[in-house]
């Protein structure tokens, strides 16, 4: 089984590396201001859908609109779940 490597056995970052990712962070950032922007005025269910369809995970989308991960996991599974009953329900 390989050894798992610690930070002291990681090359040093290279200034250019170290420049991408202070860019990758500020992108983040200016993503996550963005799609507050974008969900402000919503109710909680509908930022949380705009925000997951976004690609955040549900510990971000909590972070973002105040609320548990846990919150955020049981709207979107109700959510999940409503969509399903009414794609059922328009079949018939």
């Amino acid at each position: 089984m390989p050894k798992a490597r610690s930070d002291s056995d990681m090359p040093p970052l290279s200034t250019e590396n170290a420049d991408e990712v202070g860019m990758c962070v500020e992108v983040r950032r200016l993503s996550r201001i963005l799609a507050l922007m974008a969900v402000k005025g919503l109710q909680q269910n509908e930022q949380i859908s705009f925000l997951s369809n976004a690609g955040y995970q549900p510990g971000e989308i909590a972070e973002m609109v105040r609320t548990t991960p846990g919150t955020v996991s049981q709207t979107l599974y109700s959510m999940r779940k409503g969509r399903s009953r009414k794609k059922r329900s328009e079949m018939k």
